[in-house]
């Protein structure tokens, strides 16, 4: 989850998969959220960011794996460094 004073970022590609296969994909909203739905419960899912053109840097891996029990959510958190003193999270919900 972001904290209240980082912004996301809009337009980025995020892709889900299921073991190796690409099950999803989805852009980023102006808050930085995005969602994927109709997941099957205790499976293993690979959350990747694509990497904006900018900012240059990311502060986190591209790429998280998670494991939804049944009923559950997830929020993974991708971080993008500009340059500049102020930290550019990736929400994802």
């Amino acid at each position: 989850m972001r904290q209240g004073h980082e912004p996301g970022l809009a337009g980025v590609v995020i892709e889900l998969f299921r073991w190796d296969e690409q099950i999803g994909q989805a852009l980023t909203a102006g808050d930085g959220a995005y969602s994927f739905i109709s997941l099957v419960p205790g499976s293993r899912y690979r959350v990747r960011e694509i990497q904006p053109a900018w900012p240059p840097r990311s502060t986190t891996p591209d790429e998280v794996e998670v494991v939804l029990n049944n009923g559950e959510h997830a929020t993974v958190d991708f971080g993008d460094w500009n340059g500049l003193p102020v930290w550019l999270p990736l929400v994802l919900k």
